[in-house]
């Protein structure tokens, strides 16, 4: 829950001091704090629920990772404004620093307690479900795919990806994508409820880096949807699919 109001002062507040004749290269980057803000408080505010607690707890194993990847990305414009302008750090990148560290953190402690959940329930009866497996097959390349490749594409634009020029942005899209493939190819093995959650927060992961077209397309002049936006979406159905098999499988058993 911190890290999520951590997360919306850094969407509200100027990251940067720059000078006047320049434009502040990281307004556009910080609106992903937004998307990634309202994973965090929707989930911290629902774990506050005793009864809700237990089951979002491996959304939350998941969902941590939006936080990195809106940083990453305002981190990237603005080391570049630093180094170039010599523009002074604001309040915005320090809350944003903050959320990343409690995000971790959380992350680190609902993993944690999923690993000794799992431990003390006896698994070895617990087959993978074959519809949920071939899921994750098909989820798995998607997600590769949505933060390997662009999602906004322009015209002398070098949008955040995996396969131009690796910079800070990068790092962000690659800790979102080992998280989000870690749980897909988890929950066919895992009990109904937390298979559930693992793909609902894979779902919410991948839904924040769709959002990076409609929040940050207007820094460019002629925006159009890059490949990386299609594979997402593609992806966010398949997982939202897979959160359903799961359940009905739960149910039928």
């Amino acid at each position: 829950l911190a890290a999520g109001v951590c997360g919306l002062l850094a969407a509200l507040l100027p990251q940067l001091e720059v000078p006047l004749w320049l434009r502040d290269p990281t307004t556009y980057p910080a609106r992903m704090f937004w998307p990634a803000a309202a994973v965090q408080l929707l989930v911290g505010a629902g774990m506050l629920v005793p009864r809700l607690a237990e089951r979002l707890r491996p959304v939350l194993a998941v969902g941590w990772s939006a936080v990195p990847l809106a940083a990453a990305g305002v981190l990237d414009s603005a080391l570049m404004a630093i180094q170039s302008v010599g523009a002074g750090v604001r309040a915005g990148m320090w809350f944003g620093g903050a959320a990343v560290l409690l995000a971790v953190l959380a992350g680190l402690v609902a993993t944690v307690a999923g690993w000794v959940e799992r431990d003390e329930v006896d698994l070895t009866e617990l087959d993978a479900d074959r519809r949920a497996g071939w899921l994750a097959a098909i989820a798995s390349p998607l997600a590769a795919l949505a933060f390997a490749l662009p999602v906004l594409s322009a015209p002398d634009f070098s949008p955040p990806a995996l396969t131009h020029t690796f910079t800070t942005a990068s790092w962000g899209l690659l800790l979102a994508l080992a998280v989000v493939v870690g749980a897909v190819v988890l929950a066919p093995r895992c009990r109904r409820g937390p298979a559930v959650a693992l793909l609902v927060g894979a779902a919410a992961v991948v839904a924040v880096r769709g959002a990076e077209f409609p929040l940050t397309a207007g820094r460019v002049d002629g925006p159009e949807p890059g490949p990386g936006l299609w594979a997402a979406v593609l992806c966010l159905v398949v997982l939202l699919a897979g959160a359903l098999v799961v359940s009905w499988r739960g149910r039928a058993g």
